[in-house]
């Protein structure tokens, strides 16, 4: 119940990076007594696990570094304190001796389900045990079976939250599990809930608790979360890119019609996956049923269980793309990629210099690159020079085949392909950036490029779209036609010197 119930017994990396600006979560434990530390222990390698292998994340693994902290606890579990107003009472307070002091019953209006510690302390643990890394998400696992969790704002770096949730809870660990990559979304990329209540919705009798009118009608001005809106208009919406064209499929606008209760109609029919369905207006969001709007039918910011949505994965890429850039990998194996495409290298696009063909070719990847280099009449140093990155560049028009048509929405790179969807996002991702410069990660946030996912989806379709944008003179029409690939071909040979320190 105080800073003096428990002690730091220790700290792990559980998951490297290899990159040289890493993307950074560390994970504490509350409630678990020196008994049960293992038990934590356990628990994080299962969440690890589903984490990094579940969408976008899993593009960047090689850029995610996950630290566990072991924080051990007098007594198990969390506090649950009888009086919980609007919700049913307990027969009891439960108050137990844990480092953080968690408890249920949070500030969020009286919910059972919200979870408070001692954030300062969070922090200050952090800071002492590892010495004042750059984090970038922080996890606290709360050992418990109820059902609970919360994105604390930290009270020494507010912008920068506690994520907070029950583990197993009262679903199982991979359920929690689930929840935990949701609270991420909070702590680590600023995303509003997508539900549309507090307790639960007027009109689920399953609930002893449920909302009234204080969660009808949004009475705020536009959120700052990047993934809830006040505006109705789809055509001047914060994420108007990412709503497809009617060439491609309808519009989707839900408006609720009785915001005295949560609007239960199923989602507008459509066979597209949920990883090709783009933007739409869906009334009912961050807490409140009504003058609030989220962006997808589902979304794990309003169900765990979902995939993130379209606008959601946008603002994941915003943050975690510059950990990936600011390192040789991209560009290097954007390089494999193009001398795959063209025979001299047959070996995994790995963005490592040096690495090999396969048996029974002779050879790496820089040999290939100076085979290249002979092919074009270039000294074959196995550097990128800028007569070099030129060449490569230049090639792309043989590699990536427009006269039958664009590459477009829709397309996808099939196994054993020569991934040209996946070359374009490379492209992409290389290319675009708010000010037209690579980013730094000192003084930008690169604008996200889409999904390096070899489907060319609502987000590559975007970034298309925003590079024929920046470039002018280009329709833009999101597809890779002719005129926009040598729009690029160009971009990337002047960009020589702002790429080429990731080049040597």
């Amino acid at each position: 119940m105080t800073r003096g119930d428990g002690f730091v017994q220790g700290k792990e990396t559980v998951k490297d990076s290899n990159v040289s600006f890493p993307w950074t979560m560390v994970i504490l434990s509350e409630g678990y007594t020196s008994n049960e530390i293992q038990l934590f222990r356990n628990q994080v390698g299962t969440f690890v696990n589903r984490f990094i292998g579940s969408s976008p994340f899993f593009i960047y693994f090689e850029a995610i570094r996950i630290i566990r902290i072991d924080v051990v606890s007098n007594e198990s579990g969390i506090d649950n304190p009888k009086d919980c107003s609007p919700e049913p009472p307990l027969p009891a307070d439960i108050n137990v001796k844990t480092f953080f002091d968690a408890s249920l019953c949070g500030d969020l209006d009286g919910v059972r389900r919200y979870i408070d510690l001692d954030n300062a302390l969070v922090d200050q643990v952090i800071s002492q045990e590892l010495d004042n890394m750059p984090i970038n998400c922080k996890l606290v696992f709360v050992n418990s079976t109820e059902f609970g969790g919360s994105d604390d704002e930290g009270a020494v770096s507010p912008a920068n939250p506690v994520g907070v949730f029950c583990i197993p809870g009262p679903f199982g660990l991979d359920t929690a599990a689930a929840m935990a990559i949701h609270e991420i979304g909070h702590a680590g990329f600023n995303l509003a809930d997508e539900y549309a209540y507090n307790h639960a919705c007027p009109n689920d009798l399953s609930q002893p608790t449920q909302d009234g009118p204080e969660n009808q009608v949004y009475p705020f001005g536009e959120p700052s979360e990047p993934n809830v809106t006040t505006t109705s208009d789809p055509t001047t919406v914060k994420w108007r890119d990412l709503i497809l064209p009617t060439t491609i499929t309808q519009v989707d606008i839900m408006i609720n019609p009785d915001p005295t209760k949560c609007d239960e109609r199923p989602a507008p029919a459509t066979t597209l996956h949920h990883s090709m369905q783009g933007a739409g207006l869906f009334e009912g969001a961050n807490h409140f049923r009504k003058n609030i709007f989220r962006s997808q039918f589902n979304c794990k910011m309003s169900d765990y269980n979902e995939e993130f949505c379209v606008v959601c994965k946008k603002s994941i890429n915003q943050k975690m793309w510059i950990h990936y850039f600011n390192d040789r990998k991209l560009l290097w194996g954007f390089v494999q990629h193009i001398l795959k495409n063209l025979s001299f290298y047959s070996g995994a696009i790995d963005g490592m210099p040096g690495s090999p063909n396969p048996v029974p070719l002779i050879g790496n990847d820089i040999e290939g690159l100076k085979n290249f280099q002979v092919s074009k009449g270039l000294s074959p140093s196995g550097l990128v020079d800028v007569d070099t990155w030129s060449a490569l560049c230049q090639s792309l028009i043989d590699v990536i085949d427009v006269s039958a048509g664009p590459i477009k929405y829709g397309d996808e790179d099939s196994v054993g392909s020569g991934f040209i969807v996946y070359l374009v996002q490379e492209i992409l991702m290389i290319l675009i950036s708010p000010n037209g410069t690579p980013p730094n990660p000192s003084t930008i946030v690169g604008t996200p490029p889409g999904l390096l996912d070899a489907l060319f989806g609502p987000l590559t379709y975007s970034a298309v779209r925003l590079f024929q944008r920046q470039s002018g003179g280009l329709t833009e029409d999101g597809k890779v036609g002719p005129n926009t690939l040598a729009a690029m071909i160009s971009s990337l040979k002047m960009s020589f010197n702002l790429l080429s320190d990731h080049l040597q």
